[in-house]
């Protein structure tokens, strides 16, 4: 603890204090102005200084600013309808990250495409949203829905700069559009505000000191909300981005991806975590200040990994949220020392402006101690799905001007007030009368010798062969089965 801090309370503040290093805060007035014009106020105070990092190519400040410019001028030059979305048909790169902020100073929603998914779901989500353009390279636009307007990156560099006018993207302008499958498998995008998405990133600057010494990790694919804080947070504080795209460059270039470049900031799902540190060859990163992980349960063995693999100094943040919740409503620090009493990690202590409770089936918050859904209450909740309004009717409720969201997801409130995240609840299992918790078994097994990834499920007894339902697990293991299970 630097010294002069207040001894620790409970529950944990929202800033964790720490790191020894300043960090500036955004105004609370930042939310009334668009994303642009922070990033573009930021780039002003520090031209020169790196902005980008994407493969051998880095962009400055300057730089990344003059080419979201120029595409913000070729998209008014198509005279779209007011507000109409913007796909961008590429691979996570610096050329798309400069779009994504061409379409926020236009005032027209950006919806990245990842091109690695199947090509009949990007084609389903294109018609869906409604698209008024799609901007790509030449050769992927080939393969892009024909009816929509076609602007090819290559023209827009090809033309010549224009005077930057007045941003018309505004606070209330939605922002993106990210389809998620949720638990339909049918694509829903999800679309907030410019002032929701200011609201989470400088919640997230707020926690973690993002600054102009961070080196930021971009393992998220555009199209997930895994990237939205990775990438605004750190452009409007002065850090560095740095671009991996893991399925494209493999996961164990991650280990010498993250030493190279001297990143303080590692973040990723749980998943993508385990697989590229049971690969690494030296695994240990004396650099890494924060690994962030998020989006999915974390269990003990990963906790014990962070301590293996990252300095004493370094700090584990966890939490949960979702796309709809846009994103994390609860979060804890943890560090070498922190006490662990289960085997799945809890996700965290409430943050400030996202309330949360736990209902029953029958919409009653349980008593204290209990499994309930998991509702959250926001004014900065996402606005609800796009073109969907009888989804979002049904997943959103409209309270006070908040927006309330019922995740699907089981948790339990600890008497500490850390929440224990159960897991979907439609996955909460009973065999012979007792309810079975995949995720707490799914913990235990991560913690045998080899073993990656797990999942636990009932295989009832015409597909198991027995007399009866089965509880059946799968694994990923490095090789061999595990032979001496924990």
């Amino acid at each position: 603890m630097a010294a002069g801090r207040p001894p620790d309370r409970f529950p944990p503040p929202l800033d964790y204090r720490g790191p020894a290093t300043a960090y500036e805060p955004l105004p609370p007035e930042a939310l009334d102005r668009g994303l642009f014009v922070l990033f573009a106020r930021q780039a002003a105070r520090q031209p020169e200084s790196p902005a980008l990092v994407d493969g051998a190519l880095t962009w400055t400040y300057a730089q990344l600013l003059d080419r979201a410019r120029q595409g913000a001028a070729a998209i008014r030059q198509q005279a779209l309808s007011p507000g109409a979305p913007v796909g961008i048909w590429m691979g996570k790169s610096a050329e798309a990250v400069a779009l994504l902020l061409a379409c926020l100073q236009t005032g027209h929603p950006y919806l990245p495409f990842d091109l690695a998914m199947p090509a009949d779901r990007n084609r389903a989500i294109a018609e869906h949203a409604g698209l008024g353009l799609l901007i790509g390279y030449a050769a992927e636009l080939a393969e892009a829905p024909a009816e929509v307007p076609h602007l090819p990156v290559e023209a827009i560099r090809a033309a010549e700069s224009e005077p930057d006018p007045e941003p018309t993207g505004g606070p209330d302008s939605v922002a993106y559009i990210l389809y998620t499958s949720g638990t339909t498998g049918r694509p829903k995008g999800v679309y907030q505000n410019q002032r929701g998405l200011l609201h989470d990133v400088r919640q997230y600057i707020d926690s973690v000191h993002l600054g102009p010494h961070d080196r930021h990790s971009l393992l998220y694919s555009l199209a997930v909300i895994g990237s939205v804080r990775d990438l605004y947070g750190t452009l409007l504080t002065g850090g560095c981005v740095y671009l991996y795209e893991p399925t494209r460059q493999g996961v164990a270039g991650i280990a010498a991806f993250v030493q190279e470049h001297r990143l303080t900031i590692y973040h990723s799902f749980p998943l993508l975590f385990r697989g590229f540190l049971s690969v690494a060859r030296e695994p240990f990163f004396p650099s890494v200040r924060l690994v962030y992980l998020a989006g999915d349960r974390i269990y003990r063995a990963d906790v014990e990994q962070y301590r293996r693999c990252f300095p004493e100094s370094a700090r584990l943040y966890v939490g949960i949220g979702s796309t709809e919740n846009a994103t994390i409503y609860r979060q804890w620090f943890l560090d070498h020392r922190t006490a662990l009493d289960t085997e799945l990690i809890p996700v965290g202590y409430a943050v400030p402006d996202r309330s949360m409770a736990l209902w029953n089936a029958d919409g009653q918050p349980v008593a204290q101690g209990e499994v309930g859904e998991i509702v959250v209450t926001s004014a900065y909740l996402a606005l609800g799905y796009w073109q969907d309004p009888e989804q979002s009717a049904k997943a959103f409720a409209i309270l006070d001007g908040q927006r309330r969201f019922r995740t699907g997801d089981l948790g339990q409130l600890r008497p500490d007030g850390l929440l224990a995240f159960i897991g979907r609840r439609d996955r909460q299992l009973k065999l012979s009368g007792y309810r079975v918790e995949p995720a707490e078994i799914e913990a235990v097994l991560l913690r045998a010798p080899g073993v990656r990834a797990a999942a636990v499920l009932v295989r009832d007894a015409d597909a198991g062969g027995g007399a009866g339902p089965a509880l059946v697990a799968y694994l990923e293991s490095d090789g061999m089965p595990p032979t001496n299970p924990p």
